[in-house]
């Protein structure tokens, strides 16, 4: 198959994904208009606990043995996810807020209508706990990663939020102008940090539960910049948590590195509190896996078989790549990411072809005993990728 049969047989793939979401996200929408709000409520996390319970097996993050996902209880998981999903569709639901009242607390943090940056992550509430802010006047602001092969899905999404009083902006220049005005106005901008990978060499680095994430220095040296509060969002069992690390228009005398100390603050609070309840977080790409897999299995290309482990013993495998690249150090762990344009490698003592569950369309990995395997073409625009 060529180079331009494969791009036009993804486009259709993905054209595809995309209207499937859309009109399951219009069906959600009509359960929610017609049938009582507790309901719909009910089901949606009966199908998603029993969603993610079978699945659970095929989940690639489970590969990982740190202590957070030991814990995680896929049913508990799924629960979360669909309470989620059900403050998406607009179905009320109780929520605590604790911290916002007080001589210290959120609201006292604010001086003069100033506006707010608040650092939150996908976990606990997070859909009603934007809700809440608008219910408060906050008029929030989130900013969102792009969505560029399901245009059609983010427009929906984003319009559920919009009924509700929760705006969007995506992320890079025009979004963040558009945060900018919105901050200056009086606003909450809220950043979800839990999905911004650490791996660039201009970003700083900071553990988090499943990996590094970038620290949110820059988000916290724009809200000094302009005059605004800082606030963590951490998640509790009922609502969740709103810690003030700085209140607006405290700009004078502040040392300049204090955005790396509130930065690393944040990200250790919204740590902690994952930890305490790792089955009320997202992990984003593992739920992303799922989603796609749930939607593409119908049309016999899942996803959600899980990729062998690429051996990295000399004597077992033998590997020669064209066009190779290794972003990550050279010592130590190796931790980065190896790209190639072919691949062709040698496994002396597996009897196995494997091809990439992405129905072909991007990487195939093939193993024979004892003997060379024909290259693979990965194409001009994929590419062969690996995070030892």
């Amino acid at each position: 198959m060529t180079h331009s049969s494969l791009g036009r047989l993804r486009a259709a793939r993905r054209l595809l994904t995309d209207a499937t979401l859309v009109r399951l996200a219009r069906f959600l929408e009509f359960l929610a208009a017609v049938l009582p709000a507790r309901l719909v409520r009910g089901l949606l996390v009966l199908v998603a606990a029993s969603l993610c319970t079978l699945f659970w097996p095929l989940m690639p993050f489970r590969d990982h043995s740190s202590g957070p996902v030991r814990d995680v209880r896929p049913w508990r998981w799924g629960i979360f996810l669909g309470d989620n999903l059900a403050s998406l569709l607009g179905l009320p639901k109780a929520l605590n807020v604790l911290g916002w009242e007080g001589e210290r607390g959120a609201r006292e943090s604010r001086v003069g209508g100033r506006g707010v940056v608040v650092l939150a992550g996908h976990a606990g509430p997070w859909e009603q706990g934007a809700r809440r802010l608008a219910a408060l006047g906050l008029r929030p602001l989130v900013i969102v990663a792009p969505w560029p092969h399901l245009p059609r899905s983010q427009d929906v999404v984003l319009g559920m939020r919009a009924r509700a009083g929760v705006l969007s902006a995506t992320r890079g220049t025009p979004g963040w102008r558009e945060a900018t005005a919105h901050l200056r106005g009086g606003g909450a901008v809220v950043v979800l940090v839990d999905s911004a990978s650490g791996v660039p060499r201009h970003r700083r680095p900071l553990p988090f539960v499943s990996g590094d994430i970038a620290a949110p220095d820059a988000v916290v040296s724009w809200a000094r910049r302009n005059g605004a509060a800082l606030w963590v969002a951490t998640a509790e069992d009922d609502g969740y948590r709103l810690h003030v690390l700085r209140g607006a228009a405290t700009t004078a005398g502040v040392p300049t590195h204090s955005s790396e100390v509130l930065a690393d603050r944040s990200v250790s609070l919204l740590r902690a509190a994952i930890l305490r309840r790792p089955s009320s977080w997202a992990w984003i790409r593992p739920l992303v896996v799922l989603a796609f897999g749930i939607v593409l299995s119908f049309s016999g290309c899942s996803p959600l078989e899980k990729l062998p482990p690429l051996p990295v013993q000399p004597a077992d495998w033998s590997t020669e790549a064209e066009g190779l690249r290794w972003s990550g150090p050279l010592r130590g762990d190796m931790e980065g990411t190896m790209q190639a344009d072919r691949f062709t490698g040698v496994r002396m003592d597996v009897s196995k072809v494997f091809i990439s569950p992405l129905c072909g369309e991007m990487n195939r990995w093939s193993w024979r005993t004892s003997r060379r395997v024909r290259p693979m073409d990965v194409g001009r625009r994929d590419r062969l990728s690996y995070r030892m």
